[in-house]
């Protein structure tokens, strides 16, 4: 009673500390702000999962790129090799044809 008598606001000796917070309204924005970013961390912690993911595959892909490619070249040089084959069958044939039969 005593400061309301001087105008002043201080509280004086005799009264008890405020145990719930002055702004209500600041504390909670806090909590919210403190929640948010845990939220945003275990996004973040699982974007990173994700990323590492996309990586590896592609990765994987490039690999299985490269083994396609060599089974490709492998292929192909597998029908030059019998095409080349079966020229040279032709041939053989196409002399014997031409020379007849040996006596």
């Amino acid at each position: 009673m005593e400061n309301e008598k001087n105008g002043s606001n201080v509280p004086s000796q005799n009264t008890l500390p405020l145990l719930t917070p002055l702004d209500k309204n600041a504390t909670a924005t806090r909590l919210l702000l403190h929640d948010t970013q845990a939220n945003l961390e275990k996004f973040s912690g699982k974007v990173d999962k994700l990323l590492e993911g996309f990586s590896e595959a592609k990765s994987e892909v490039k690999l299985v790129k490269t083994l396609f490619e060599r089974d490709r070249e492998a292929l192909v040089n597998d029908v030059i090799d019998l095409g080349t084959l079966l020229s040279s069958v032709q041939l053989v044939y196409a002399y014997a044809s031409y020379c007849g039969p040996s006596q």
